[in-house]
C-alpha cells in the first residue's frame, strides 16, 4: 500500500488544478452556440480570385466598377479597408486563410506542392465539428489546398456556375437540413486573366465600337519581359477589359445575393473577399505571382449579416484570421496551430488595433524552374532561390528581397510604393525587421 506525505497530497493537488485549467475539450457543435437573432447562423464565402481591391469603386477606384457591392456591404456591412492577402497566388494564399499559417509554414513554393494534410484548416474543423460544409471552386491541380472540404461536398465547375450550383446547394441544405448550420465557399475566377468579359460588359468604361479581344496570358507574358514596350493602347485595354470583368462580378454577386431567400439572409454572415489582387505595371509587372506590392496583396473584405454593425475598419490586418473568426462564430475553440485572431469583436462593434500582417512569396513558383525568363528587371539581379517578403503595420510597410535589400514606404502618404524611406528610415522600422518572416 503506497502512502503519500501531506506534501505529496498538495503536490498531486496543485498539479490536478494545473490540468484542469489548461485542458481544452474538443468542442462540439451544439446550437445554443451561436445565434443570428434566436436563429442558426450560416456562413457564405464568396472567394473572387485575383480582385483587387484597388478597382473596386467601394475602395475608392474612379470607375463605378461595383455599384451593388458599394450599395450592399457598404452601407450595410463592415467593410475591412486594409485587409492583405498573406501571399500573391491562389494556391499559397488559399492554404494560408484555411489554415491560418503562413506561407513558409504551409510549404506551398510551387504549383507541384501538396499541402501537408496533417495541418488543420477550418473547412476540415468545422465538418467534423457539426457543421455541413461545402465548397464550389475552380480547378487546384494536385495540390490538395481544396481537398480540405469534404469531398461528398466539394465541387469543381466552370465560371459562372459556381454560383448557381452555391444556390441550388443552399435551397438543398435548407429543404432537409434547416436546422444544421452550414458553411459555403463560392469561389470565382471571373477576373482572373485570360480578361474577356461578356457581350454586354464590353462597351463600358470607354471601350472602342469593335471588341479587341481577349487579354490572353501571352500578351501580359510579353508584356512582363519588356515593360518599357507596352504601349498606353495596350495598359488601358488591359486593365478596361480588367475592370469589366469587376463590373461582371458585381452583378453576378447582386443575382446570387437576390436568389437567396429571406430566411437564409436572416440566418447567414456573407463574407465577400479575394485571394489576392493583381498588378497592371505600377511597379514593372503585369499579373500577380511576382511582387509582394499592395496592388497584389490588398484585397476586399466585406461582411454583412444579422448581428453585424456597419462600420468601415482602418486597421491593418490579414486574411490569416479568417479561419479564427469563423470558428470563433460557430462556437468552436481556436486550434492550437492557427496564427490569426478573430475579428469577431471587431464585427460586433469593439475597436481593432493596427495588426502586424506578414505577406510572402517563393521565388521558385513555377514547375521547373521560375518566371524569371518573364521578369528582365528581376533577373539582371540575379537573386538566389529564397523568395520576397513584406512587413506592414499600420501605414508603415517594409519589403525585404532575396539579397537582403530593403524597401520602405509609408502607406498614407505613398498607397502605390513609388518613394522609398530607405534612405531617411521611420521610427518603428527596426521593430518590423525582427518580425520579418523566414525565408524559403
Amino acid at each position: 500500500m503506497i502512502k503519500l506525505s501531506l506534501l505529496g497530497l498538495l503536490a498531486l493537488a496543485i498539479l490536478g488544478l494545473v490540468i484542469h485549467l489548461t485542458y481544452q475539450p474538443v468542442v462540439k457543435y451544439s446550437a445554443k452556440n451561436f445565434s443570428c437573432s434566436g436563429k442558426t447562423c450560416n456562413v457564405i464565402l464568396i472567394v473572387n480570385d485575383t480582385l483587387a481591391a484597388g478597382h473596386l469603386s467601394l475602395y475608392g477606384y474612379g470607375r463605378t466598377t461595383s455599384p451593388f457591392v458599394d450599395e450592399y456591404f457598404g452601407k450595410g456591412g463592415v467593410v475591412f479597408k486594409n485587409m492583405s492577402s498573406n501571399a500573391p497566388w491562389t494556391l499559397a494564399s488559399f492554404a494560408s486563410f484555411f489554415t491560418s499559417q503562413y506561407p513558409t509554414e504551409t510549404k506551398l513554393e510551387t504549383y507541384q506542392d501538396r499541402l501537408d494534410p496533417n495541418i488543420p484548416a477550418f473547412p476540415n474543423v468545422l465538418a467534423s465539428s457539426g457543421v455541413d460544409v461545402a465548397s464550389f471552386y475552380l480547378g487546384e491541380g494536385n495540390s490538395g489546398v481544396f481537398s480540405r472540404f469534404p469531398q461528398k461536398n466539394s465541387f469543381t465547375s466552370e465560371d459562372p456556375l459556381t454560383y448557381d450550383l452555391g444556390i441550388d446547394w443552399i435551397k438543398t441544405h435548407q429543404q432537409k437540413s434547416q436546422n444544421t448550420p452550414f458553411f459555403i465557399m463560392v469561389h470565382n475566377r471571373i477576373v482572373h486573366e485570360p480578361y474577356d468579359p461578356p457581350n454586354q460588359y464590353r462597351k463600358l468604361f470607354g471601350a472602342p465600337e469593335k471588341y479587341p479581344g481577349a487579354v490572353l496570358d501571352t500578351e501580359l507574358d510579353q508584356a512582363n519581359k519588356d515593360p518599357r514596350g507596352v504601349t498606353k493602347d495596350q495598359h488601358d485595354r488591359f486593365v478596361r477589359q480588367y475592370d469589366q470583368e469587376v463590373r461582371y462580378v458585381d452583378d453576378l454577386t447582386k443575382k446570387f445575393i437576390s436568389d437567396l431567400s429571406q430566411e437564409v439572409l436572416d440566418s447567414s454572415l456573407i463574407i465577400f473577399t479575394a485571394d489576392h489582387g493583381e498588378g497592371f505595371g505600377e511597379h514593372g509587372v503585369y499579373g500577380h505571382t511576382q511582387s509582394v506590392y499592395q496592388e497584389v496583396l490588398h484585397v476586399p473584405f466585406l461582411v454583412r449579416g444579422p448581428g453585424i454593425k456597419p462600420a468601415i475598419v482602418d486597421a491593418s490586418t490579414s486574411l490569416l484570421n479568417l479561419g479564427p473568426t469563423l470558428l470563433d462564430l460557430f462556437g468552436l475553440s481556436k486550434e492550437p496551430t492557427f496564427k490569426g485572431v478573430s475579428l469577431m469583436p471587431v464585427l460586433q462593434g469593439q475597436t481593432f488595433a493596427d495588426e502586424t500582417v506578414k505577406s510572402e512569396l517563393a521565388y521558385r513558383i513555377w514547375p521547373g524552374g521560375t518566371r524569371l525568363d518573364r521578369l528582365p528587371v528581376i533577373r539582371k539581379r540575379q537573386l538566389p532561390d529564397n523568395g520576397w517578403t513584406s512587413v506592414r503595420k499600420g501605414s508603415l510597410k517594409i519589403i525585404e528581397g532575396p539579397t537582403r535589400s530593403f524597401e520602405i514606404y509609408d502607406l498614407s502618404s505613398d498607397p502605390g510604393e513609388k518613394r522609398g524611406l530607405a534612405q531617411n528610415p521611420p521610427a518603428g522600422l527596426d521593430e518590423l525587421k525582427q518580425l520579418l518572416p523566414k525565408k524559403f
